[in-house]
């Protein structure tokens, strides 16, 4: 799930998984956002929850939403869960996170002046990783996962970034949502000005 933004609104794209991760096909999306990492994984339920999600398009098509109405300098979390025609529902999604120095600018803070990508934490890992990275101007954004034989695990950023700071969370899954195997993961990132590889190490 990716994202891209203005000074109001955060527009999610994400690709169609044609199921829940269950046995049915998906029906329904729970797209639900908070300024508490913790309380989105741990209640999601008590999450602000996104009305007017469209239906979901067939496995591998895109899907997007725009949520609006959001606070300037406010961070935000947003996790998906897909429901299938008879109520299965599947795990939360990739964590994205909009960093509030994207929606509302403040004099104090430093804006980056050049692309970086930072060791992913903790490393090694399990289940999950963050990866920070910052872009110093407006561009199109690609940060992918890659087993050691070169083959895309995961596409967890595509799309537009402000200039900022973010920070990506991957739980450890490959594009059809399953968990892969222990061993050696490299994360690249790709902008209109560069591109930066790191490798990281997932122990089960």
């Amino acid at each position: 799930m990716e994202a891209a933004t203005d000074l109001s609104s955060y527009t999610l794209v994400w690709e169609a998984p044609g199921d829940d991760g269950a046995d049915g096909t998906a029906s329904a999306y729970d797209l639900r956002y908070s300024t508490d990492s913790v309380l989105l994984v741990n209640n999601f339920e008590l999450a602000n929850s996104v009305i007017g999600m469209p239906s979901p398009s067939p496995a591998g098509q895109q899907d997007s939403f725009t949520v609006s109405d959001l606070e300037g300098g406010s961070t935000y979390y947003f996790v998906l869960k897909t429901i299938d025609e008879v109520g299965n529902v599947s795990d939360i999604s990739n964590i994205v996170k909009f960093v509030g120095l994207a929606l509302g600018y403040n004099d104090d803070e430093v804006l980056p002046m050049d692309i970086s990508l930072s060791q992913n934490y903790p490393n090694p890992f399990n289940p999950s990783t963050t990866i920070e990275y910052s872009v110093p101007i407006n561009s199109h954004v690609r940060l992918t996962i890659y087993n050691i034989q070169g083959r895309t695990i995961a596409t967890l950023v595509d799309g537009i970034k402000l200039q900022g700071q973010y920070e990506q969370t991957w739980n450890g899954t490959n594009e059809l949502g399953s968990q892969v195997a222990s061993g050696i993961y490299f994360y690249r990132l790709e902008t209109s000005l560069n591109t930066k590889t790191k490798k990281m190490v997932l122990l089960k």
